[in-house]
């Protein structure tokens, strides 16, 4: 295949139980489970495929041993991306709580709510009950 082919996860998922992955795996250095994750660690836009150099750039990226660097910066990205979150969140509950006031408020002004409606004849016209 040239290099801007693509796989999809379908194509990923078809070749990953056959011996020719299974050697691939042995070679690199990795379990069969842990190749079942690699396809969504690489697809980092969620497309569900990737081109052949986007798989082995990031195969080669993956090679070798995990530096103190390597989980610093990751615990650093994890924080910041919870940090982040945490704001949302409570950005959300602040909105959703202006929202339910303002409902109340609009209840109280206006009153009970319109009166029920009974659909009496087969012509679905509403009457009042």
């Amino acid at each position: 295949a040239d290099m801007n082919s693509e796989i999809t996860w379908s194509e990923y998922n078809g070749i990953l139980n056959s011996k020719q992955m299974g050697d691939y795996c042995a070679a690199v250095g990795i379990t069969l489970p842990e190749a079942y994750d690699l396809f969504e660690i690489l697809d980092v836009d969620g497309s569900q495929s990737l081109s052949v150099n986007e798989f082995v750039k990031g195969c080669l990226k993956l090679r070798g041993h995990c530096t103190r660097m390597d989980i610093a910066q990751f615990r650093h990205k994890v924080e910041s991306d919870v940090t982040a979150m945490k704001s949302d969140v409570e950005d959300l509950r602040l909105l959703l709580q202006q929202h339910v006031q303002q409902v109340q408020d609009a209840m109280q002004a206006h009153g009970p709510l319109t009166p029920a409606l009974h659909l009496h004849d087969p012509n679905n016209v509403a009457e009042e009950v």
